[in-house]
């Protein structure tokens, strides 16, 4: 009976005319090595089907190999994290991402007292949509803990390594279609600006109001009620919104919960979409595109943001890059039967 013979550091050594401690060292970015020695030495390894023993290399290293992903919620929001799926979405990606580059992703619960870095040793930390006083991002700067953040830090923006989708550009590019489809008056209605994303959306309605020469139409919704409105307070801010002397004909709302329950609120009015108010929102789970019209979103790529949060993560782990830095994934925006005027 044959056994198949598994590759060793010995075998890619002795293939590549060099010593063990060498091939160690070109393997784990040791060492003062010429870099066509390194080259040499990955690319037998490739050849032969090497694989080094996880264990053995975080010995070596001194790295775990874990990497975690927290998504960031405010305490006072009633969602969790299985609920969106953008957050779903990037995770997978950046799983994806973790284990092509011989490394584990731990998907850790939304911050509730503790770190999870305190319990489980970590080489790295992607947080998901920091909020205005995260707890979190000042701890990882003062322990040297490589950390990206998805959607920069609303309290410092600039400071770290972040992968965040594009705001700015395709929220000018909801309102000019609304203006587009015959809008005069776009309103805004949204939760308070808790995250850099919902911060950008707000300034950039404003700004794009100042340049159109229009007064903002706005209404905030409670944190505690998105996307699990029992209490009817949707309804009240639409009420709000459509009860001014300047009603709006048409509003933004940039979180998908929010603006299904817009949808569903303006019917209750007995608005008529598109007809009386155009409407649109952003892409999360798909309840916009099923919706009744479906409602016109911006959309943007969340497996990207996770393959590329990920990446960078593990770069910066690597040394091969450093924070500040900033990745932008663009975003698109898809016309649906709530603009069709």
């Amino acid at each position: 009976m044959v056994r198949d013979h598994r590759i060793s550091i010995k075998d890619v050594a002795r293939e590549a005319d060099v010593s063990v401690t060498t091939v160690s060292h070109a393997l784990n970015d040791k060492g003062r090595l010429n870099p066509d020695t390194r080259r040499r030495v990955r690319d037998v390894a490739e050849r032969l089907g090497y694989r080094p023993n996880p264990a053995a290399r975080s010995l070596v290293s001194g790295k775990t190999g874990l990497i975690a992903v927290i998504p960031s919620l405010p305490k006072e929001t009633r969602v969790s994290f299985s609920d969106l799926g953008y957050f779903t979405e990037l995770i997978a990606a950046a799983a994806d991402v973790a284990v092509s580059r011989d490394r584990a992703l731990v998907v850790a619960p939304p911050l509730s007292g503790d770190f999870v870095w305190e319990r489980v040793p970590l080489d790295g930390v992607i947080v998901i949509d920091p909020f205005v006083g995260d707890p979190a991002l000042p701890v990882l700067r003062e322990r040297g803990i490589p950390f990206v953040t998805v959607s920069a830090d609303p309290d410092h923006p600039g400071r770290d390594a972040t992968v965040e989708c594009e705001y700015r550009d395709s929220t000018i590019a909801v309102f000019d279609h609304f203006v587009e489809r015959g809008a005069r008056r776009a309103g805004f209605l949204s939760v308070p600006p808790m995250t850099a994303f919902l911060k950008a959306s707000a300034e950039t309605y404003a700004s794009w109001c100042a340049g159109h020469g229009q007064e903002p139409i706005t209404e905030v919704i409670e944190p505690a009620e998105v996307g699990r409105d029992e209490t009817g307070t949707t309804m009240r801010s639409v009420e709000r919104l459509f009860g001014r002397a300047e009603a709006p004909d048409a509003v933004y709302a940039p979180l998908e919960s929010v603006g299904v329950e817009v949808h569903r609120a303006m019917l209750g009015m007995r608005l008529a979409i598109p007809d009386d108010v155009l409407l649109a929102t952003t892409h999360d789970r798909g309840q916009a595109r099923i919706a009744n019209p479906p409602i016109t979103t911006i959309e943007w790529d969340y497996r990207e943001v996770g393959r590329r949060a990920a990446s960078l993560l593990i770069d910066l782990v690597e040394g091969t890059r450093a924070a500040p830095l900033l990745e932008v994934v663009p975003g698109r925006l898809a016309p649906r039967g709530s603009t069709a005027h």
